[in-house]
């Protein structure tokens, strides 16, 4: 293979010549990379001038180990922090006559980090307990310090809404992923997850509560082999998946795909599972080509498809009610790097995302009937320039992205009545909407956003780093804004007693999430909100200025073409209330600490201020959510995270966050509705924020029988329970006619908060070699052993009320093959 670098975001590269003692090379000497915490390893084996490299490795501390038979082994410790090449050239002595190598862990601090962050490792991902092992993305990042999942796959990084960034292989994926909006990576096909909430260097913008940081798999560090896997568990659940990688000279190859179905896709809004069955399809393709030894061009291909029924409630099950969503979404990215010199690297690339939901419903539908079609594309390019002097690592770089999008949406009351019940101050004008009259909207704008930065990691001295950085963001869509971002973090080692202390300061412009923004913006929807500028107003739909457009019409059911029989009218999408940017700062704190051999503590206290904070509201009862503002919040906790290295074949690692977030009104942007009503007229009025969820610990141990090549995890999770967003004085007694006492029993009324729950998983597995070319794993979970009952939310703005997973069985075969 040429000899290049790979300068993505949270990757770099280690290559070197093996020699003896009289300088000639080695050839087929193994060179293997590991880390303890993690369990990553990747080897690679010198070729015959004796080279050997080891592609896309994540910021890390490793042991590097040179190993050839009749040589002593070579152990290195190596760091790497940067998106250069490291050469590393190794002389083996000739062995002694009996050599007995035991590999340390090496020193487990990260001196150079100004951050604390959490890398996953595929090994520990593949052993993940999960009956869709395609679907498992969000549950794998919640087990990080500092995150939780709500009902559904939908991401907190500390407490915030809308502001989770995925980025893969470097490129920003900006939507929000979630279920019920797009579908997440399969994460087996992810190399190593690096995982951070705290100090965002600059070149990360637009989505910063917490960052993502995906290497996916290639075909550069795999020889030719494959997979197949079979998987299956309780609700009638199933999927199949293959993937099949390699490389030639100059080129690299991966492919995966996988197929699921299951009767329990979305969290249940009732003790019964009704109208709960889902399918998803997921593809992913890379190709690597290296033309010379100081390029690289590189191709990812993502194409993912969900069909799911939306659940019902007994009384809506009872009445026919048949709600679906499709979510269609694929993504391409082309990147070209460039070694200048062994001190610069040169990156740019090009990216397009596309994603596509819809909701379909029938006229059983109670009490309203909604459909909607959201349509969101994301295209651009990004740059960077990589430079190391002396103690100086500076990078520099730009993006560019535009974004189109489109909504619409239709609403009609089938009962009135029931809807007076559950919104009994709903607007007058909105009454009218009784089938067959409804309220349509349509509407089509593009956005665009630019940003410019510059970071350097400075090395001051052996024990000191600092990490400074600016970056500008110009924002130009309902709104514009243009911010400038300071990131400063430093750390400082106590080499005698292992110990790194950290301190950082950040600034952030958070940018609204774009799905059903331009309807909760806009002029038309006022018309939900009593006193807003749309009351009173006829069925009416906001047109784009500008230019023509056309749009393609989807399918639409007879009773929705006979809802709107009236000839829409017209109004000013200018005279809504925008959703807003927000603009942050946070101060963090902390240490690691390594305790012993084999263990390390990390720790963390933070500070943030949110203006315009991000927030969310359910258009009546329909499940659409669109994003809000509030004037205000601030958020303040502790994340910890304690690892232990495998020792003997046990390893493990157990997680805490403390976390307190709060708002404050008026709403400053978006659609008010309900209570939220009120909020406009009490300005400073402390507001509860549905993810203040105050104490959660994860936890896992694992033993691994290697002569046996068999394995056992044990683990599980505590969440002291989502706040519940009730009105004043609201007791009990307001909700047993609607809601049996099983599920009332587990909400604190008295606190405002669901009761906690723990939920302990078990997970067994094995290997069994056939023959030197296939391998046979076997693996079998119980999730939820104890059976447990629980809630995710009760009564949220965002999905009502959710019951967790009772106890469920599953497994899976996966055969290997090379």
């Amino acid at each position: 293979m040429a000899s290049i670098v790979h300068a993505q975001s949270n990757t770099g590269m280690i290559l070197g010549v093996v020699t003896d003692k009289t300088g000639a090379t080695v050839s087929g000497a193994t060179a293997s990379l590991t880390n303890a915490i993690t369990g990553y390893n990747q080897t690679a084996v010198t070729d015959k001038q004796g080279q050997y490299r080891l592609v896309d490795v994540p910021f890390n501390n490793y042991v590097l180990s040179i190993k050839s038979s009749g040589f002593e082994a070579e152990t290195r410790t190596v760091a790497v922090r940067s998106d250069l090449q490291q050469t590393i050239n190794v002389q083996l002595g000739v062995a002694p006559v009996r050599e007995e190598v035991t590999v340390r862990p090496g020193e487990l601090i990260e001196a150079e980090k100004t951050a604390p962050t959490t890398v996953l490792d595929r090994n520990w991902v593949l052993r993940f307990p999960t009956s869709q092992p395609s679907r498992g993305a969000e549950e794998i990042v919640g087990t990080v310090p500092g995150w939780t999942v709500d009902a559904n796959g939908r991401l907190h990084a500390r407490g915030i809404e809308y502001q989770v960034q995925y980025l893969i292989d470097g490129i920003p994926v900006t939507d929000t992923i979630a279920d019920t909006f797009a579908a997440a990576p399969d994460p087996r096909n992810f190399r190593s997850v690096e995982v951070t909430t705290a100090n965002i260097p600059a070149e990360y913008g637009n989505k910063l509560a917490g960052i993502i940081a995906v290497t996916s798999r290639s075909g550069l560090e795999i020889p030719t082999s494959g997979s197949v896997t079979l998987s299956g568990g309780s609700f009638s659940t199933f999927e199949t998946s293959f993937d099949f990688g390699g490389h030639t000279k100059k080129f690299g190859y991966f492919v995966s795909a996988a197929g699921s179905t299951t009767d329990r896709f979305l969290a249940p809004p009732a003790l019964e599972n009704f109208h709960n069955n889902g399918r998803a399809i997921k593809s992913f393709v890379k190709l690597d080509y290296s033309p010379s030894d100081k390029d690289i061009v590189r191709l990812n291909l993502f194409f993912d498809r969900q069909r799911f029924d939306v659940p019902n409630l007994p009384d809506q099950q009872q009445e026919g009610q048949d709600q679906r969503r499709r979510i269609h979404d694929n993504m391409q990215s082309l990147s070209w790097e460039h070694v200048f010199s062994p001190n610069l690297v040169g990156y740019l690339a090009g990216h397009q995302r596309y994603n596509a939901a819809n909701l379909r419903s029938n006229a059983e539908a109670a009490p309203i009937f909604a459909e909607q079609s959201r349509h969101l594309s994301n295209y651009g390019f990004l740059g960077s320039l990589t430079w190391h002097k002396s103690r100086h690592t500076i990078k520099t770089g730009f993006e560019y992205s535009r974004f189109p999008l489109t909504e619409s949406f239709t609403l009609s009351i089938t009962d009135l009545a029931d809807l007076l019940n559950k919104e009994p101050d709903l607007p007058e004008p909105v009454r009218d909407f009784v089938f067959p009259n409804a309220f349509f909207f349509n509407d089509h704008r593009t956005g665009h956003e630019g940003s410019v930065y510059v970071q350097d990691h400075i090395n001051a001295t052996r024990d000191l780093t600092f990490d400074l950085g600016v970056r500008y963001d110009g924002y130009h869509f309902l709104v514009d804004k243009d911010y400038v971002s300071p990131r400063l973090g430093m750390a400082y080692r106590i080499e005698k007693s292992r110990t790194v202390l950290r301190a950082a300061y950040n600034r952030f412009l958070e940018t609204p999430a774009l799905e059903n923004l331009l309807l909760s913006s806009s002029a038309d929807a006022q018309i939900f909100s009593p006193g807003g500028e749309g009351e009173g107003a006829a069925i009416t739909t906001s047109r784009a200025r500008g230019v023509l457009r056309a749009t393609r019409a989807l399918p639409r059911s007879p009773f929705v073409r006979a809802a709107n029989e009236e000839a829409p009218g017209e109004s000013d999408p200018d005279k809504g209330a925008p959703v807003q940017p927000s603009r942050e700062w946070q101060v963090d704190t902390g240490f690691q600490q390594q305790l012993g051999k084999y263990v390390r503590l990390d720790a963390d206290f933070y500070y943030r201020h949110l203006k315009n904070p991000p927030e969310i509201t359910n258009f009546l009862e329909t499940g659409v959510i669109f994003p809000a503002n509030l004037d205000h919040s601030r958020s303040k906790g502790i994340e910890t995270r304690l690892d232990v290295a495998r020792v003997r074949g046990f390893s493990g690692f157990v997680s805490y966050t403390n976390l307190h977030i709060y708002g404050f009104a008026p709403i400053t942007g978006g659609l008010f509705l309900g209570e939220a009503v009120d909020l406009r007229k009490h300005a400073g009025q402390r507001v509860n924020i549905e993810e203040d969820q105050r104490n959660t610990v994860v936890f896992q141990a694992m033993y691994d029988h290697l002569p046996g090549r068999w394995w056992v995890a044990f683990g599980g999770r505590h969440d002291s329970g989502f706040s519940v967003e009730l009105e004043p004085n609201t007791t009990r007694a307001d909700f047993e006619a609607e809601f049996p006492a099983k599920i009332l029993d587990r909400v604190n009324f008295d606190r405002g908060f669901i009761k906690p729950h723990t939920v302990l998983d078990f997970s067994i597995g094995k290997d069994i070699t056939l023959n030197e070319h296939v391998l046979l794993s076997g693996q079998f979970n119980v999730q939820n052993l104890a059976d447990s009952f629980y809630l995710i939310t009760f009564e949220s703005v965002f999905s009502g009320t959710t019951i967790g997973r009772p106890r469920n069985y599953s497994g899976k075969l996966i055969l290997n093959f090379k």
